[in-house]
């Protein structure tokens, strides 16, 4: 059975790191034109859906089948503020039919017990089916292989997964990922970072990026797939005289889609 790859929206929107922006795209005018790329579906980027208005919401909230990742930003904080950030967000979740959630713990080691505390109480509004991807991002407190198998046996909760960023994560940490959490490790976000610091299209170092597929085959990697960031995204906030343009960000994902059907086959 072929891999399911999606698409990330986030992949294709400029002002991704522009909070004082709002966001350029509509994800709903992309679905059609990902699966027609040869996507599986989409990974929604929070924001695509929060601060679209009334009209794309129904529209994302109408497609004919349940999105298959919500790439959601909750704070975990036990504040008044993240609490309603947070419920906003599991109700955007529930009415997309989202099929897992992608999310992060926090970035302050002195919050963890607040962190599960409230992480735990907040995945239990979400519904029983869903798959909890925690992305084991550089920074957060489950940023390593040891950490993060000691939170998810202190949360002992069943549906509970591992993102991973298996074409820039050091080999050898990627194989303990492996060996941590084993079939748990159900979802890869792709991205490769160039020798000269910037996101590159898998296809510019195909040596290099072949070899990683493989390890994914030998490792027994069997769950799903996201491309998120790949030639032209900009880091940070971008030059206005040069704004990303969406067709070409397009363009470079799908490439990469490409390069993954033919190297994970």
């Amino acid at each position: 059975m072929p891999h399911r790859i999606l698409l990330g929206t986030v992949a294709i929107e400029p002002h991704r790191w522009r909070a004082d922006l709002p966001p350029l795209i509509r994800a709903s005018a992309w679905a059609g034109r990902a699966r027609q790329a040869g996507f599986d579906g989409l990974e929604l980027w929070q924001r695509h859906f929060t601060e679209a208005d009334p009209a794309e919401q129904a529209v994302l909230a109408a497609q004919p089948e349940p999105l298959e990742i919500f790439n959601a930003y909750p704070s975990f904080e036990d504040t008044p503020e993240a609490a309603a950030t947070r419920e906003r967000i599991a109700a955007a979740i529930r009415t997309t039919r989202a099929r897992a959630v992608k999310f992060n713990l926090g970035t302050k080691p002195a919050l963890r017990a607040d962190y599960l505390r409230t992480f735990a109480a907040w995945a239990a509004t979400l519904p029983p089916d869903i798959t909890l991807l925690n992305e084991c991002h550089g920074g957060d407190i489950a940023d390593k292989p040891a950490a993060a198998r000691a939170l998810h046996d202190e949360l002992a909760l069943p549906n509970l997964a591992v993102i991973v960023h298996a074409f820039s994560t050091d080999e050898a940490e990627l194989r303990a990922w492996f060996d941590t959490f084993g079939p748990a490790v159900r979802h890869v976000h792709v991205q490769h970072r160039h020798p000269d610091g910037l996101w590159r299209r898998l296809d510019a170092d195909p040596a290099r990026n072949a070899a990683r597929a493989r390890l994914l085959r030998e490792l027994g990697f069997t769950g799903t797939l996201t491309t998120e960031f790949s030639d032209g995204v900009a880091w940070g906030r971008p030059n206005p005289a040069r704004e990303e343009n969406p067709e070409a960000l397009f363009a470079a994902a799908t490439a990469d889609l490409a390069f993954l059907r033919q190297h994970l086959a």
